[in-house]
């Protein structure tokens, strides 16, 4: 009797009307149906005009990779789009529109989430900053309409639905980060494993270009005397250096950690590897936020009886031999060789806090003008 009962059940629809679980789960297969085809179309014709020149060629591939994704689970769909968006420099660029890998793939997954919240299958869920980032948001659309020239009005307006694609790029990590609570644990090791390969990827670049290979993971530094920098998969070495640089600490940090410290000699070479990379970024920034956050381990967890973490001077000493032994001279080499000066490095950091000439004194005369104007 109970088993009679239990087949005779009924589902809610969408609407709210008794429909059986397999007219259901058929209706909800055909919304997913219609939803690929609605993205597939709009995306289609957005795609062919811009970069493909051909709609239909355009809709087929984007149809197809929106099946693919569509049967991805929204964890293994929120993984790609981290690694997405490590690649920015593999963009295609028609006029003053760039189109990057992980704007694709976000805007292939949002039908996904939509999907899975008609199924009741995730829910909307607080986001921290919120507020903070839209009204941030909103303030650059109205500058936009205020204050741009005519013939920047375009390119501002560009600039403000990019920021909007990434603050839902937010949010929706953070909604999926909320539903899939495992993910959080592997955040800190898909990090570092995506920055080691990166790392390895510019590494071999460097190779390849003396060799006379010419692959991308490597550009023109803006300063001629430092020859040529590593941008891993990123647009340039400036933005890639922000990302290094976090894996480098992360690295370092779990190195002074762990309880058996002295035998990660993997981990050792991860971070004389990610150390290195960062040095040939040039990006000065990246190099000061390494220092002052290597200083400050030594006064974590330290023993009351010592001044500094033994276990942390102990790996700052280690880092600082190979930095002065090492990296340094390759770093310099590698100047050279790449048409920079032999001590291009060297240059570079003795004048880490020189506001005299270079980029430090062109931010100091656009803060002093922004000073001045404001005072008036």
């Amino acid at each position: 009797m109970s088993a009679l009962n239990n087949s005779e059940k009924t589902e809610t629809g969408l609407l709210g009307s008794a429909i059986p679980g397999r007219t259901h789960a058929i209706n909800r297969r055909l919304l997913q149906v219609a939803l690929i085809f609605l993205v597939s179309l709009i995306l289609g014709i957005f795609l062919g005009n811009l970069v493909i020149k051909n709609i239909s060629l355009a809709f087929l591939l984007i149809t197809v990779l929106l099946v693919m994704v569509i049967s991805v689970d929204l964890s293994r769909a929120w993984v790609l789009l981290f690694i997405a968006s490590t690649l920015s420099g593999l963009f295609v660029r028609r006029g003053s529109f760039t189109l990057r890998p992980d704007e694709v793939i976000f805007v292939w997954i949002v039908p996904v989430w939509f999907v899975y919240f008609l199924r009741d299958e995730v829910r909307l869920h607080r986001v921290p900053l919120a507020f903070p980032m839209l009204g941030l948001l909103l303030a650059n659309i109205v500058s936009s309409y205020l204050y741009s020239p005519e013939l920047d009005k375009t390119k501002s307006y560009q600039s403000c639905f990019l920021f909007a694609l990434y603050i839902s790029m937010y949010f929706f990590t953070v909604n999926v980060l909320a539903e899939r609570k495992e993910l959080i644990k592997k955040i800190p090791f898909l990090l570092v494993a995506v920055g080691i390969l990166q790392a390895l990827y510019s590494l071999a670049a460097l190779l390849l270009l003396s060799g006379g290979f010419i692959i991308f993971g490597v550009s023109r530094s803006q300063k001629p005397s430092l020859g040529i920098s590593v941008n891993g998969g990123f647009q340039e070495s400036n933005i890639f250096a922000a990302f290094i640089v976090v894996v480098t600490l992360m690295l370092l940090a779990h190195i002074i950690a762990r309880s058996r410290w002295q035998k990660g000699l993997r981990l050792y070479a991860a971070l004389a590897l990610v150390i290195l990379i960062l040095l040939l970024t040039f990006t000065r920034a990246a190099w000061i936020s390494f220092a002052v956050v290597a200083l400050m381990t030594l006064f974590v967890l330290r023993p009351r009886t010592n001044i500094f973490n033994p276990r942390s001077l102990t790996v700052i000493t280690a880092v600082v031999v190979f930095f002065i032994l090492v990296a340094l001279p390759i770093g310099n080499y590698t100047s050279s060789f790449t048409g920079g000066s032999v001590t291009g490095i060297s240059e570079r950091i003795g004048n880490l806090i020189n506001f005299s000439e270079g980029s430090g004194a062109g931010r100091l005369e656009v803060q002093t003008r922004a000073i001045q104007k404001w005072q008036k």
